[in-house]
């Protein structure tokens, strides 16, 4: 999947110690915030707020159907609670 994954350093090309130690410092990210991904990816889908997952980890995402809006937002868990980002329809 060449092209698959973008803003991540690939690997040395030579075992020189000076370029492993920038690369393990994270030298070679092209902006260390930001990882886009193309590709197809899948995600959970969770109806309603209150079946959010209990334990997740930081950074676990799903796609939030509430029906009392209807809403539909893409939820990501980060520090201990969800937070949601709203969609609008693209007519």
């Amino acid at each position: 999947m060449a092209g698959a994954i973008s803003g991540v350093p690939r690997l040395p090309a030579s075992s020189s110690k000076a370029r492993i130690n920038r690369f393990n410092a994270g030298v070679g990210f092209k902006d260390p915030d930001q990882v886009r991904v193309k590709g197809r990816m899948t995600s959970t889908v969770v109806l309603g707020a209150a079946n959010l997952p209990a334990n997740p980890e930081d950074g676990e995402t799903v796609l939030l159907y509430e029906s009392t809006g209807p809403v539909i937002a893409i939820a990501i868990h980060y520090g201990g609670l969800w937070y949601k980002a709203e969609t609008e329809a693209i007519t």
